[in-house]
């Protein structure tokens, strides 16, 4: 089915739904270096680099999907329920409203579901529901899907009231043995690639930042001061409440590469991020996860033949989908 994507940054959403078999035929984003990420790794023109305020026409799609910005929403972030990207998914709905797609797919983190954000979450879900859709939302760790990592997102689908479908989300991928750190990145250890090399803020250092091997990363984030340590440093030693330091000598410690984050986030080696360091954290940690993606897109049909849906029947492992030629999906355009 055809795909109009908002709020698309470098496209992890995007190339879930490319794997599985939709059609990309629109994105947009205000951030040039994802914008430029975009292009080169789907290897078409078809992104709206701007504000999306200021766009006031989409392309006819069937499924309209996006992760509007979440730092407001995220503990992660500066929690203020003032901050105007708290109102962005008014945007996603007005191009709802616009092109009347069949489906919908919006991400955000879980804590939009929680406490002091829930009315928010409410009124995304009754804006949806008044545009003529019938939504199902359900909070989800990427890790459960062979993602590589803690990561819980709410997931909110949408059908069109008059299709006759009902969406039922995957079920979960890694029952007996989640990915973890040794099964994405253990190869990587000679080559990492570029990694953030600059000072850890007190608050970074007011907790454990390290994972082992054995056990899943830390969430990816977008700043490259907050990402996860290195499992070759070791636990973090605790000093005092809120303060930690390294059981290593610094030489032996290092923030998580760009490629060894994106590896984390199954991003394909073959997926180029443009930009400084510093962008190219910010694209993967606001991401979403394309194995994730492609697991919430086989879920919905890819057509319609004689009054029956046509499902994808394409599956992707961890390594499968790290492995992948992104060349593949170019050379559909």
């Amino acid at each position: 089915m055809k795909i109009v994507s908002l709020f698309s940054g470098c496209g992890g959403l995007d190339l879930g739904f490319a794997l599985a078999g939709h059609n990309i035929i629109y994105a947009n984003d205000n951030n040039k270096w994802a914008c430029l990420s975009h292009m080169k790794n789907f290897g078409h023109k078809k992104v709206i680099c701007g504000d999306i305020s200021k766009v006031d026409s989409f392309p006819e799609g069937d499924i309209l999907v996006g992760g509007y910005p979440c730092q407001s929403f995220s503990i992660a972030g500066n929690l203020i329920m003032d901050d105007p990207r708290n109102t962005l998914y008014t945007h996603f709905s007005r191009c709802l409203e616009t092109i009347k797609p069949k489906f919908f797919v919006a991400e955000n983190v879980d804590n939009l579901t929680r406490n002091k954000y829930k009315p928010t979450f409410k009124a995304m879900i009754n804006t949806y529901k008044k545009k003529g859709y019938r939504v199902v939302s359900k909070v989800i760790n990427a890790a459960d899907y062979g993602v590589p990592q803690e990561r819980n997102r709410v997931i909110m689908v949408g059908v069109r009231k008059d299709i006759d479908f009902k969406y039922k989300f995957p079920r979960q991928i890694t029952l007996k043995k989640k990915t973890v750190l040794r099964d994405a990145i253990w190869d990587l250890q000679n080559n990492p690639g570029q990694y953030y090399s600059g000072r850890y803020s007190p608050r970074f250092m007011s907790r454990n930042r390290v994972r082992d091997w054995d056990e899943l990363s830390y969430t990816v984030v977008a700043t490259a001061d907050q990402n996860p340590i290195h499992p070759n440093a070791g636990k973090m030693v605790k000093v005092e409440r809120d303060k930690f330091k390294f059981s290593k000598p610094k030489e032996e410690v290092r923030t998580l590469s760009v490629r060894e984050c994106a590896r984390i986030m199954t991003f394909p080696d073959s997926f180029v991020f443009e930009g400084s360091i510093k962008d190219q954290y910010k694209q993967i940690g606001n991401a979403v996860p394309p194995l994730l993606a492609f697991n919430i897109a086989k879920k919905l049909p890819l057509s319609i033949e004689n009054g029956k849906w046509i499902m994808s029947n394409v599956n992707f492992s961890y390594n499968e989908i790290i492995h992948f030629d992104m060349e593949q999906l170019r050379n559909r355009v």
